[in-house]
Formats: structure tokens, C-alpha cells, sequence
């Protein structure tokens, strides 16, 4: 038995390691398929669903921040499965929070080469104008306190 196979009681204590025993043990294959599902959460940045209003094309702006900076480069390529498989947003979902993200300046795109490749480029500075005027709309509405 490993050190992170343990049992707590209805109190929350923990079960003494002999109790383990007698409780069933997950098949191996049934463990690494549901390590494998549970493999990397989606990570979107706050601000982002915020200045979009729309959860999708925030998770579409923060991995292309994310690949900007990995890549180094201003346009990145990313094909549509890979958004499939590491955002879970169908391609249908992927055209709408793309076209979002255009529409408010966020994100350029561009057809190029042959076979066709789509290439994507963030606008930071649209973004920051953004989350500068919508912290100061923020500060309208709700007023810094005053102590006296």
C-alpha cells in the first residue's frame, strides 16, 4: 500500500492503514484511464471572460496568449483539432469565439500559403485599453472607500 492509499472516517480522521485491506482496490487500467481524462485542467484567465463576455472566446484569447509566448512569434498557426482537443470547443464553437474576438480587435487573422493556413496574432495593445477602461468603469461604479 502507498502512502496516499488511506480511508477517512465519517469524522474525517483517518482510517488506520490495516482498514485498507478490506476496501477495494481500483483496477489498473479503470486508474490510468481516469488519470488520462483528468489529465490537464483548461486555464482561463478572468479578465479575459470579462472583456469578452463570452467563456469560449476567453479560453481561445488565453491559449493564444499562452502560444505567443511559448512560440516567440506574433502569428501563430493553430489547427482547428488541436483547439478540439486541448479547449474541448467544437469547431462550430471555435468560428463563433474567433469571430468574437475579431469583432472586438483582440485577435487579427490572415490566410496564407498553400494549402491554406490560418495564422492569428493577439493585439495587446487593444487588450490593455480595454482592461484599462474597463477598470475605470469599474471605479465609477464602485467608488474607492474614504477614510477620514
Amino acid at each position: 500500500m502507498t502512502s496516499y492509499q488511506y480511508q477517512l472516517a465519517p469524522d474525517g480522521s483517518r482510517l488506520p492503514d490495516d482498514h485498507m485491506q478490506h476496501a477495494s482496490v481500483m483496477d489498473p487500467v479503470a486508474e490510468a484511464s481516469l488519470l488520462a481524462a483528468l489529465d490537464a485542467p483548461i486555464t482561463i484567465h478572468r479578465v479575459f471572460v470579462e472583456l469578452c463576455g463570452n467563456l469560449n472566446a476567453a479560453a481561445v484569447l488565453t491559449d493564444l496568449g499562452y502560444l505567443a509566448q511559448d512560440t516567440g512569434d506574433d502569428w501563430i498557426s493553430v489547427p482547428q483539432n488541436d483547439w478540439a482537443e486541448r479547449l474541448g470547443l467544437s469547431p462550430k464553437e471555435q468560428v463563433t469565439a474567433r469571430r468574437l474576438l475579431k469583432d472586438r480587435g483582440f485577435v487579427e487573422e490572415v490566410l496564407t500559403g498553400m494549402p491554406p493556413k490560418l495564422l492569428f496574432r493577439v493585439c495587446w495593445l487593444t487588450i490593455d485599453a480595454a482592461i484599462k477602461a474597463q477598470a475605470k468603469a469599474a471605479v465609477k461604479t464602485r467608488p474607492l472607500p474614504v477614510y477620514s
